[in-house]
Formats: structure tokens, C-alpha cells, sequence
């Protein structure tokens, strides 16, 4: 039998990683909830807000989409996230 990795629901990157499982699998209200989590939790997890951007994109939401780009100011891509 193998065992099982057991994380927290407290933790911003098991949040993130069952968003992703759930995106694949369409179920993309509950990938924003976790995502929202995520970020609720570690606010500055990029990964989440990343995931949340790419979530709300795919329901038409831009600027929601934005404010998760360019988060705190930090976008490795999007100059016009900087202040």
C-alpha cells in the first residue's frame, strides 16, 4: 500500500495545485475558490495569483484577471504592472 501525503488546508501551495486538478478536470468556480484561498493564505504565492488570473481570463473577467498580474506591483512579464 502506498501512503499518502497529507497537507494542511491551510497551505497556499496545496490550494494552488488542487485548482489546477480541478481546472483540468472543468470544474472552474471551485478552482477559483481554492485559488482565492491560496492567496488568502500566502498573499504573496505569484503561483496562485498566476492560476486566478489565467481562471478569470477564461470567464471573461479582465481586470480581476489584471489585478492578479500585476499583484503588489510584480509582473516578470507586464512592464505596466510597475509603479
Amino acid at each position: 500500500m502506498i501512503g499518502l501525503f497529507r497537507f494542511p488546508p491551510e497551505n497556499a501551495a496545496y490550494r494552488s495545485n488542487r485548482a489546477a486538478a480541478l481546472t483540468a478536470l472543468g470544474r472552474l468556480g471551485e478552482a477559483v475558490r481554492e485559488c482565492e484561498e491560496a492567496v488568502r493564505l500566502e498573499p504573496d504565492y505569484g503561483r496562485a495569483h498566476q492560476r486566478l488570473a489565467s481562471l478569470y481570463l477564461r470567464f471573461g473577467q479582465v481586470e480581476y484577471a489584471q489585478r492578479h498580474l500585476c499583484f503588489h506591483g510584480k509582473s516578470p512579464i507586464n512592464q505596466s504592472c510597475r509603479s
